[in-house]
């Protein structure tokens, strides 16, 4: 626990450098703090033998200095002339108050590549950071994504995942969402074929980005992965209209990249397991090696699950 501690801290700290690049000198008091306080935090928790949430005076002081350091960055913005933060983030750990601020430099450059419309709100959900906003007018979208495509990919090699969502009806609303929520104690396990017990195993967060044969009806041309039964990878250029016009046990999962937009079609739905119940071996990379085995023997062979590192792939 102590060199996870470490490591979150270090990458913390790497992350509030970059903020103060990006904010300025007067971000420079703010992000000391910050430092101070979770070292502290980390400090006594550790000596605590436990790491939970942050509570108390310290919580306070580093919801404050949240708010401040996003209030100075925007100010620098000349599109934006009022932001506001809602949510507390009372329920994050220590871990994901480190992920908050090793992630936030490459969520607040995201946000700069597009022209706002006066206000921006950020909201502190239970899985992440969404930002909600209003677009000028005649922005093109497509021009943002190859100005994303390294931030997000950094994002990514963090074990985050930033998606986004535009509506149209007076204005151009723009949605974003940094999902922090990914956790190494948790996979989503899919079975591929029932009859030889074979399952693959994808990052937790991949349970909420499921989507119903309506909606997947409803999107454009796109990068659509098919995994079936016999574990062939099929690319369609957007869902087959099989799995659009019909209920079944397949599950699709789709992510609305900035960069791109993809989609995967699992033959039969999946559910979150605790990783307790297996045993990691070999290489945990795209699946083409053994990722993880259960312990138990079902019908005189293992129970094979395959762990497929979707950041892995997408950061490559």
């Amino acid at each position: 626990m102590n060199s996870d501690c470490n490591l979150y801290l270090d990458k913390t700290f790497e992350a509030l450098d970059d903020l103060s690049a990006l904010v300025g000198s007067s971000a420079l008091p703010i992000v000391s703090q910050i430092g101070f306080y979770l070292s502290e935090t980390k400090r006594l928790e550790e000596k605590a033998k436990q790491f939970e949430k942050i509570d108390g005076v310290v919580f306070d002081f580093i919801i404050t200095s949240f708010n401040e350091l996003v209030t100075c960055f925007f100010t620098a913005n000349k599109y934006i002339k009022e932001c506001s933060v809602t949510g507390k983030g009372e329920h994050y750990s220590f871990a994901e108050w480190n992920k908050i601020f090793e992630t936030l430099p490459g969520l607040l450059k995201v946000i700069n590549f597009f022209q706002i419309e006066n206000e921006l709100e950020i909201i502190l959900e239970d899985n992440g950071i969404r930002v909600i906003t209003n677009l000028v007018e005649n922005q093109n979208i497509t021009n943002f994504r190859k100005k994303c495509y390294e931030v997000l990919r950094e994002l990514i090699r963090k074990k985050t995942l930033l998606t986004y969502k535009i509506t149209r009806d007076d204005n151009i609303k723009l949605d974003l969402f940094l999902n922090i929520s990914h956790s190494e104690d948790t996979i989503y396990e899919c079975i591929i074929n029932q009859n030889e017990k074979f399952k693959l195993g994808f990052s937790n967060i991949f349970e909420q980005y499921q989507i119903g044969a309506h909606e997947a009806a409803a999107l454009p041309r796109h990068l659509c992965l098919e995994i079936t039964q016999d574990l062939q990878l099929k690319k369609h250029q957007g869902i087959p209209k099989q799995f659009t016009q019909v209920l079944g046990e397949f599950q699709i999962i789709h992510f609305s990249f900035l960069f791109r937009l993809v989609s995967i079609i699992i033959p039969f739905r999946g559910k979150l397991i605790k990783t307790s119940s297996y045993q990691r071996v070999g290489d945990t990379g795209r699946g083409d090696t053994l990722g993880i085995r259960r312990d138990v023997n079902v019908l005189g062979t293992h129970n094979i699950c395959r762990y497929v590192d979707l950041f892995k792939i997408i950061s490559e």
